[in-house]
């Protein structure tokens, strides 16, 4: 088995339950999403440096020409996601991971001037009807699927589509540990733009809340690198099996609600079991719509 198939897959499960872990933090530590991204970032500057003493890269206008978009698209899309996270159930916004891939064939349209069969917009269009169920609740209402947490969402997912594409780029310069380096440098940096919108709560963030933030920056940066050291092989199927962060977030959901009912989220059984289905066809069709673009 290649070995970006494996770090794709490492990805995906420890992504989902570092997402689990976050969402535990905006229930039980800390409620405020700016603070919870600013310590976030801010914290990921060490991370930047320890990645740079295993792999340095050189700072010169070809570097930064190719870091400097994946560094900030990086930031943009964890602010979008956070603040989402903090707002809607994490089993919704891992069940709609897949949707990522409708914006990777836009940017591919878009920036490389590929054009698709009339079967990927089939499945397209498929994958979208999938995602509904992801999102339904025991009292199914159109404000389910039309908010602004869910658009903040998939405003994320485009963004982090972006980044994907910016950072395989970025990877054709400098190694991959590096690219992670310049990227929790850029992120850390723009942090620091958080600090008016906290200022006053400065006086307010408590141990716990550096602490837990530090140790999800570490486990986060930690379970991207192996995503970005994958696509230096491959791209498209790297992203891929990636997606199936959202189906893993569900199951370890359903299982964690067998142990400690209504923990982070308050859900019967039965909504659990709709949102999987909703995850798993989308992955299905999100495959599909791989395979029909590369073919």
């Amino acid at each position: 088995m290649p070995i970006f198939i494996l770090l794709s897959l490492s990805f995906a499960i420890g992504r989902a339950l570092v997402t689990i872990y976050q969402k535990y933090i905006s229930e039980y530590v800390e409620q405020d999403w700016k603070i919870f991204t600013f310590l976030f970032y801010f914290s990921g500057l060490l991370m930047s440096f320890v990645f740079y003493l295993i792999s340095p890269w050189k700072v010169n206008i070809e570097t930064l020409s190719v870091t400097w978009p994946a560094g900030v698209t990086f930031f943009l899309g964890g602010i979008t996601m956070y603040y989402a996270l903090f707002k809607t159930d994490v089993s919704i916004l891992g069940g709609l991971q897949p949707l990522k891939l409708i914006f990777v064939v836009i940017l591919a349209g878009i920036i490389l001037g590929e054009r698709f069969s009339f079967l990927t917009y089939i499945l397209i269009g498929l994958l979208i009807l999938s995602s509904f169920l992801v999102v339904v609740d025991e009292k199914i209402e159109l404000s389910d699927f039309l908010n602004k947490q869910m658009f903040v969402n998939l405003v994320s997912l485009g963004v982090f589509a972006l980044c994907d594409v910016l950072t395989k780029k970025a990877i054709e310069v400098i190694p991959p540990v590096s690219v992670m380096s310049s990227n929790l440098l850029f992120s850390g940096i723009l942090s620091l733009l958080f600090i008016p919108f906290i200022i006053k709560k400065f006086s307010k963030i408590s141990f716990i809340q550096v602490k837990t933030a530090t140790i999800n920056s570490i486990m986060t940066f930690l379970v991207v690198v192996l995503l970005i050291i994958a696509f230096e092989d491959n791209v498209t199927i790297s992203n891929v099996i990636s997606n199936l962060t959202g189906p893993f977030v569900l199951i370890f959901m359903i299982f964690l609600g067998r142990i400690k009912p209504h923990y982070l989220e308050q859900h019967t059984k039965h909504i659990y079991n709709i949102r999987l289905l909703g995850a798993i066809l989308s992955y299905i069709f999100a495959i599909g719509i791989v395979l029909t673009t590369v073919s």
